[in-house]
């Protein structure tokens, strides 16, 4: 949750926001309410992000 929160920032680099779009995917196969969760709740808003 740590990487998608810093790198599906708005202002991050293509390459990274299509990586953490490939890692949610697998996030959300793997562990569907946390993923949920973390959708809701952080993904996107850089809350961890410095």
């Amino acid at each position: 949750m740590h990487v998608l929160d810093l790198c599906s920032k708005a202002d991050a680099q293509l390459e990274i926001r299509w990586l953490c779009e490939q890692l949610l995917e697998l996030f959300q196969d793997w562990m569907p309410e946390l993923a949920r969760y973390c959708l809701d709740k952080r993904y996107g808003k850089a809350r961890l992000a410095p």
